[in-house]
């Protein structure tokens, strides 16, 4: 082989190496173009960002809806106790008005009576105001509406497409500031009436936890959500039901007798999993999938 022939297929090489060079240079901007991709302001940190916000504002829906319902049900049954004596109360005191007492002592008895239904409707009244069972029915209702309301429409914008959406500056200015409000003023609940509301949807009402099992439907503090090394979310189980159920049992006197429940939220997670399994590679959509 002569010089010339060496000369030309040095040249040749650094030619393939230079394009071949570009070609993998292409590829890793295509790539962080591709990671970075924004549309309309939006991009998937964003979006992961709204998710986190829905999340707790769903966990606030959640507790003070449940807390609500009770609230308004002890309210409703005392009110009504206070209606059941004062009818009682109405028709003693028409018996008041008979001229022969039936049997000895009747008045006397009558006005016995009648004092201590009066006594009973007095504090069980005075017991609700200061309760104030009407303020707080009244200020929990507004504020699930108001709540349940900014849900859906967080949960609209993120299922849109991102050009359909509005830009992220204005999201921002219309949305952050009713999220920093609806998460900074929630309705006070003590501490008791706060563990006996998660307990019993803990034990009772899995379907609100779990819901479909879907991800981005898990409730949260029950199912974590967390970035992997992959950067996939992940929305497995937490503690916090566990650890509820035995501090929740671990303050009542019959303590002693606590025995481990069953936590149904967790069967119906398996369950859909084990059938998600099965489905694997059938064409369905992934949860991962995204818009960028």
């Amino acid at each position: 082989m002569s010089g010339i022939d060496i000369e030309i297929k040095e040249i040749t090489d650094i030619e393939i190496n230079d394009i071949l060079g570009k070609k993998k240079d292409k590829k890793k901007k295509k790539g962080k173009e591709k990671e970075e991709k924004i549309i309309n302001g939006w991009g998937k940190i964003n979006d992961e960002i709204t998710e986190k916000f829905m999340l707790k504002l769903k966990y606030n829906q959640t507790i003070n809806s449940f807390f609500y319902f009770k609230l308004k049900s002890k309210e409703n049954f005392f009110s009504w106790c206070i209606i059941v004596l004062s009818t009682f109360t109405s028709s003693l005191t028409l018996l008041t008005n008979l001229e022969n007492e039936p049997f000895t002592h009747f008045f006397l008895s009558i006005q016995i009576a009648l004092g201590l239904f009066s006594i009973i409707i007095t504090l069980i009244a005075a017991w609700m105001k200061k309760q104030q069972f009407v303020e707080r029915i009244n200020l929990i209702d507004r504020y699930v509406q108001k709540i349940t309301r900014l849900i859906e429409e967080l949960d609209v914008h993120l299922i849109l497409m991102p050009t359909d959406r509005l830009s992220y500056d204005d999201f921002k200015k219309k949305y952050h500031p009713q999220i920093t409000e609806y998460l900074s003023t929630s309705p006070s609940i003590s501490p008791k009436e706060w563990k006996n509301t998660v307990y019993t949807i803990t034990r009772y009402y899995p379907e609100i936890i779990s819901q479909d099992g879907v991800k981005t439907n898990k409730l949260w503090p029950w199912y974590r959500w967390e970035k992997g090394k992959d950067k996939k979310i992940i929305r497995d189980v937490t503690h916090f039901g566990e650890n509820i159920m035995k501090t929740y049992h671990s303050q009542k006197c019959c303590s002693c007798f606590y025995r481990k429940f069953t936590l149904e939220y967790l069967d119906d997670d398996e369950d859909i999993n084990n059938k998600n399994k099965g489905k694997e590679g059938e064409g369905f959509i992934s949860e991962e999938e995204s818009f960028y």
